[in-house]
């Protein structure tokens, strides 16, 4: 009984990627989302 369950076993079912240090990509993590909007084109220039 070796059968491919995954690409991990026990690390994307029971966490159901939610893990930001996941090898996920990272517009899924949550600490990468509010460091991307004020990176926007006016908000970080509000100044100019």
């Amino acid at each position: 009984g070796m059968m491919p369950v995954g690409p991990a076993p026990g690390m994307s079912p029971p966490m159901g990627g939610h893990m930001p240090m996941m090898p996920g990509p990272p517009m899924m993590r949550p600490p990468a989302r509010p460091m991307m909007v004020p990176t926007r084109p006016g908000m970080t220039r509000p100044d100019r």
